[in-house]
């Protein structure tokens, strides 16, 4: 699989913040993801583009020492991206993932890999897997 750092400064990064926008579709407002944006833009967040046969994913991601928080993902292929991002995360030394989705289906998937809902605020569910 390939994993692509997005930069801001990169002629990439554009378009992919408008596929990004589907992911904030559920709400009635937009300041999750300008906050996103912003952070982006500030280096506070990555933007990576996975991409193999059949996955074309979006995904922005906040690390501490032992989380990454997957704040956004959007694209095709997230069942079989899934265990192969928790297996990447896991082996750099993360203990723990956390994802924020504001869409039930998302929500349903990614309990299918072993996350447990954690709180949901607004429209966003927060959700956790221990590695």
């Amino acid at each position: 699989m390939k994993w692509l750092s997005i930069f801001p400064n990169s002629e990439e990064f554009q378009p992919a913040l408008e596929r990004l926008r589907a992911a904030f579709s559920s709400m009635n407002d937009t300041d999750d993801y300008q906050q996103m944006v912003d952070a982006l833009t500030r280096g506070q967040m990555t933007l990576y583009h996975l991409t193999d046969h059949d996955i074309d994913i979006l995904t922005v991601i906040k690390t501490d020492k032992d989380t990454c928080f997957v704040y956004a993902a959007q694209g095709v292929g997230l069942r079989q991206v899934t265990p192969i991002f928790i297996e990447r995360v896991k082996s750099l030394g993360f203990s723990s993932i956390e994802y924020q989705t504001y869409k039930k289906g998302m929500t349903r998937i990614i309990e299918r890999f072993g996350f447990k809902r954690l709180y949901r605020v607004g429209h966003a569910h927060f959700l956790q897997r221990e590695l």
